[in-house]
């Protein structure tokens, strides 16, 4: 499944954070239990090597959501206009990965 493409904005040099319901291509919640979730910040589409990252925490309400904060701080320290992002999950069984999300922080100063 290609992965979605979404872009963010927020202000710089202050906490951001959103939710995301993951699902199947059927449209189903996943159960994240055992899954790693990432969301690395690069300066540009292509680098490989993050400026930054999401911190990323399991919602224990929700089947298949997770919360994904960036620090006042940390949004203070990007230096670049329109950085890009992406969510990857990370299989337990098999060591997969899989980008799910993927798209730029437009910062608004």
């Amino acid at each position: 499944m290609p992965s979605a493409i979404y872009n963010l904005i927020f202000d710089k040099g202050a906490d951001y954070n959103f939710g995301l319901v993951f699902s199947d291509q059927n449209g189903n919640p996943l159960n994240l239990t055992g899954i790693t979730i990432t969301a690395p910040i690069y300066a540009k589409e292509g680098d490989a090597n993050p400026i930054s990252s999401f911190a990323v925490t399991l919602d224990s309400s929700t089947v298949g959501r997770a919360i994904f904060t960036l620090s006042a701080t940390a949004s203070s320290s990007i230096i670049y206009s329109k950085p890009y992002f992406e969510v990857w999950l990370q299989y337990p069984y098999n060591g997969a990965h899989s980008r799910y999300l993927r798209g730029i922080v437009n910062l608004d100063k």
